[in-house]
Parts: structure tokens; sequence; C-alpha cells
């Protein structure tokens, strides 16, 4: 039997090759590099896994993510995919969606607002942030200080030194910042605008 059209058979015949995550699916959209050696096909596939604290769903794209080019071979006799070589190409700035981003950075930020005799108390669920303002006027203060007990560097855990250098780290934070700034001021604005008098 043909090589190649044995692997299409096998891939078909289970959801998923197991030791690779490899799927019929991927391989028919992102197998390159296809080639036939004896009883063996060899092939390429671009991978992508989540990064900079990005977290992966299936079906949707990432936020940010680490690509590596890996090289399979597929055996009739073996009846399985086996990794070859994996070379990391790293994390492209480009491919960096700064708004999902910030949306996963801050996923379960909450502001709620609380008339008392001295203003308004400002609370926010998730960094304990609590503060008394007069009131609209003081909402830049809140965010400043809110933006503030957050370390965005963590966002490179797990990411060695070698892998981006510091001028592209500084650029992934600052753009974080921005990104951030912007969807807690809105998350911020929203609370305000729902605000109860009483």
């Amino acid at each position: 039997m043909n090589p190649e059209v044995a692997l299409v058979n096998y891939l078909d015949s289970v959801r998923e090759d197991l030791n690779t995550g490899i799927t019929l699916k991927k391989f028919n959209d992102r197998a390159r590099n296809i080639r036939v050696e004896g009883d063996c096909v060899f092939f390429e596939l671009e991978r992508h896994s989540a990064a900079l604290g990005a977290s992966y769903t299936p079906g949707l794209s990432m936020a940010a993510y680490a690509t590596r080019k890996e090289k399979y071979q597929f055996c009739v006799n073996r009846n399985s995919i086996e990794l070859v070589s994996s070379d990391d190409l790293g994390i492209s700035l480009d491919s960096i969606d700064f708004e999902r981003l910030a949306e996963e950075f801050l996923f379960d930020t909450s502001f709620s607002f609380l008339r008392t005799e001295e203003g308004y108390l400002v609370e926010e669920s998730c960094s304990c942030l609590k503060m008394t303002i007069e009131g609209e006027g003081e909402l830049e203060k809140v965010l400043s200080e809110f933006l503030q007990g957050f370390d965005y560097s963590t966002i490179f855990d797990g990411i060695d030194d070698d892998e981006i250098d510091s001028k592209t780290k500084n650029a992934i934070e600052k753009r974080l910042y921005k990104a951030c700034r912007e969807l807690a001021h809105e998350r911020l604005l929203e609370a305000w605008k729902d605000r109860e008098e009483e």
C-alpha cells in the first residue's frame, strides 16, 4: 500500500494520533514537504502552543503563541506517527493579539462603587483594591492605583532569556500595559455608570 494513503487511512480511523495530537484535518490543512521513502512518509507541520500567559481553547486562535516547525514520519509497518525533529521558531510580536491577551490577564476584573458619607468606596474584586474617592474626577486615580498592582513581567514566566531579548520584552510589556489600561478603564466606566446612589 502507498505509505501516504496508509497515513490518511490511519488518521481517518483514529480521532487523533495520541503520540502527536495530529488529526486528519491538521494533516490535510497544514502538512508540508511531504515525501515518501520506502514504506515511510515524512512531512512537516507548523505547530503552535500558548505563550505569554495566553490560554488555549480548541477551535479558537490564541492571543499569543510560540511556533515550532516539526518533522514527522509515519511508517506503514509501525502504523503510528513519530516526531523526528522540532525547531523552536519563537514568539512573533506581530502575532500577539494584545486586546485578547489583556482580557485574559484581567479576566476576572470587576469594579463596584458604594455611596458613602465621604464620597464613593471603590472596590475591585480580584486585586482587593479598596479606596474612597469624591467623584468621577478621581477615576483616573483609581485606574492608576489598580494598574500598579500588577507585575506584567509574569507573562514571561517559563520563557528563557535567550528566547526573547530584553528590548522585545519591554515592547511587549508596554503594549500589554496599554491594552490592560484601556480594558480596565472601560470596565471602570461601566461600573461608574451602573453605581447606585443610595
